[in-house]
């Protein structure tokens, strides 16, 4: 059995921990949807997420999002 994930990668902000991130997206896609979250490099991270057509809806609902880096 394979298991297909399907993420998005993000450009991430250095001042912004990835935990906001998280509560942001989950905020969002609800966190029962969020499969994990993994940062690639640096400067972004992917945001795995469990279905095709809430990656898809995401990314067209969803071009910025707009974090408190208080």
């Amino acid at each position: 059995c394979w298991v297909c994930l399907v993420g998005v990668v993000f450009d991430a902000v250095d001042e912004v921990s990835q935990i906001k991130y998280i509560k942001k997206i989950g905020v969002i896609v609800k966190p029962i949807n969020i499969i994990s979250i993994s940062r690639i490099s640096k400067k972004k991270f992917c945001i795995f997420l469990n279905s095709n057509e809430l990656v898809s809806e995401f990314i067209s609902k969803h071009q910025t999002i707009e974090i408190d880096i208080k």
